[in-house]
């Protein structure tokens, strides 16, 4: 098993095991998250998404190492350059959108009196965009 397929793995079991904790969260009804519909809906919707990725995730690798042919189809597709370079792009795309909805969304928050949401939207757009300038930043020193 190569490294790639190996943390394909590893994060595939951390998406379940954080889908699972949040689940007993839930259930166990810690800090009684059960009163408040809206945020137990959210956090609900959240264990639920991410438990689907990390089965879809998992069921693929288990499948590509129990088979050489699916194994090297795997990796061949995770090592293509083109596949890599659309991925990439449509990453970028994806983030800016992500941010430019964000944004929307804690303006209206805004003008509705939600004050609180928008605010910690604001905070969100922020610190994403210092990420990406942090990353951003340490990609072009290294190339």
């Amino acid at each position: 098993m190569n490294k790639t397929v190996k943390g394909k793995l590893i994060g595939s079991v951390l998406c379940i095991a954080i889908a699972i904790m949040t689940i007993l969260y839930l259930v166990l009804d810690i800090n009684g998250i059960n009163n408040n519909e809206e945020l137990s809906s959210y956090v609900a919707g959240f264990a639920c998404g991410i438990l689907g990725v990390g089965i879809v995730v998992l069921y693929v690798v288990i499948r590509a190492t129990r088979s050489t042919e699916k194994a090297k189809e795997l990796e061949n597709t995770l090592k293509d350059e083109r596949l890599n370079s659309i991925k990439d792009k449509a990453m970028a795309v994806m983030f800016k959108i992500s941010v430019f909805l964000e944004a929307i969304i804690s303006l209206f928050c805004a003008f509705t009196n939600h004050i609180e949401i928008s605010k910690y939207l604001g905070l969100a757009i922020i610190a994403q965009l210092i990420i990406f300038s942090l990353v951003y930043t340490l990609i072009k020193k290294n190339n």
